[in-house]
Parts: structure tokens; sequence; C-alpha cells
């Protein structure tokens, strides 16, 4: 009996210590599911996080596809208006230099017309001057000195009354 009394012992040790590494794998299981539940919560947690940051970066990336898009448009529209400009200000070019070689055209031809006018008025006033001065000589240089000739002579009443009809 004290054989079976050691047995039962030894039966109840082992149970204890069974019994004992039970109650630690119960443990380990609690442990292990409480530290997967705070694992998954945080796992959880962080995919919830990255999903709203990638739902942010959609929205960002879509908004700035806008805004890429009005700008693209935005830079055809002012590359079309520089084109226009550029056809234009060529066409104004165009037509200064037509308007400037006219001017030019103008300017030559009035210059041309002054110059010949100042030498026909030149030759003008040198015909005037010469019509002047022979004016003068017949008028006042000649007949004095026919007048100084003629001085001494007498005419007689007919002659003089002529002379004066005459005059």
């Amino acid at each position: 009996m004290q054989h079976l009394q050691r047995e039962v012992e030894a039966l109840r040790d082992q149970l204890v210590y069974q019994n004992e590494l039970a109650e630690a794998s119960a443990a380990k299981i609690r442990q292990l599911e409480y530290e997967k539940e705070v694992h998954t919560g945080a796992f959880d947690g962080r995919s919830n996080e990255l999903g709203g940051q990638l739902a942010e970066a959609r929205l960002e990336l879509e908004a700035t596809r806008k805004e890429m898009s009005e700008w693209r448009q935005r830079a055809e529209a002012a590359e079309a208006r520089v084109e226009e400009l550029t056809s234009s200000h060529a066409s104004l070019d165009r037509t200064i230099n037509d308007e400037r070689a006219t001017t030019m055209k103008l300017l030559r031809d009035y210059q041309s017309k002054e110059s010949e006018n100042t030498v026909r008025n030149i030759k003008f006033f040198t015909y005037v001057t010469y019509v002047t001065y022979v004016t003068y000589v017949f008028t006042t240089m000649i007949p004095s000195a026919i007048w100084s000739k003629f001085r001494n002579v007498t005419l007689s009443s007919s002659q003089r009354s002529c002379a004066s009809a005459n005059n």
C-alpha cells in the first residue's frame, strides 16, 4: 500500500505539475490572444490610417491632374495667343515698313521739289533783280543821259504841243 500511496502521490504530483503546465499554457494562450488583439488593433488602426492617407493621396492626385489639365489648356491658349500676336506683329511690322518707305519717298520727292523751287526762286529773284535794274537804267539813267544831250535844244511851239499830247 505504501507503494500505492507513493504512486498516488507521484500521480498527484504529476497531476499538479500537469495542472500547472496547463495553467501556464492557458496563461500563455491568453497572453498571446491579448498580444494578438493588441497587434491586430494596431494593425487595423495603422491600416485605416494608411487607407485614409491613400484616399487623401488619390484625391490630391485627381486635383493635381485637373490643375495640370487646366494649366495645359492655359499654356495652349497662351501659345495660340503668342502665335496670333507674332502674326499681328509681323503684319504691323510690314505695314510700318511700307508706310516708312512711302514716307521716305514722299520726303525725297518733297525735298527734290523744294530744291527745284529754291532754284526756281533764285532764278526768279535773279530775273526780277535784272528786270528791276534794267527798268531803273532805262527810266533813270538813260533818260537823264539823253536829256543832258538835248538840254540846250529848244523845241518849237508845235513840237511842244506834240510832246505834251504824247505825255
